[in-house]
């Protein structure tokens, strides 16, 4: 009985032993996937902020505080908002990147807009070194007054 006992117990360990290691390789690969697939994304948003500008945007995936500048007569004004990065991975290793602002119509609002918070974007596809305007739209930016 003693014996068997042994066996048990070897069988057991080296069970375990290999199923850790198959498991740490496939969560290395899913790692691995993940960390290619966010430096793909950083790499197209910096393709986008090269190419048409939008310095002022998030370098990855986020929201960030920001203040926001008022066109018309210089200097301008700041408003308080928010400045969106996102990124949707399309086939083909193409993407779509998509640039968003946010502010309150308490500190800008064109005439018959909807008070609360108000946004505009403009979305961009990045193929390879290309990269060409598709979208935009939302609310009246405060830049684009005149």
């Amino acid at each position: 009985m003693e014996k068997i006992y042994k066996n048990y117990k070897k069988v057991l360990l080296v069970s375990i032993v290999l199923i850790s290691i198959v498991l740490i390789g496939v969560l290395t690969k899913v790692v691995s996937r993940s960390s290619t697939a966010d430096e793909s994304k950083i790499e197209a948003i910096a393709k986008v902020k090269a190419k048409q500008g939008y310095k002022n945007y998030p370098n990855k995936t986020e929201r960030v505080k920001a203040m926001l500048v008022r066109g018309g007569p210089y200097p301008g004004r700041l408003i308080p908002g928010e400045l969106e990065t996102k990124v949707k991975s399309m086939k083909n290793g193409t993407y779509e990147v998509t640039f968003i602002e946010y502010w309150d119509s308490m500190d800008f609002h064109y005439s018959g807009s909807k008070d609360g918070t108000q946004s505009a974007f403009i979305t961009f596809e990045v193929k390879g070194n290309e990269v060409k305007h598709i979208e935009s739209g939302g609310n009246f930016p405060p830049e684009a007054v005149k």
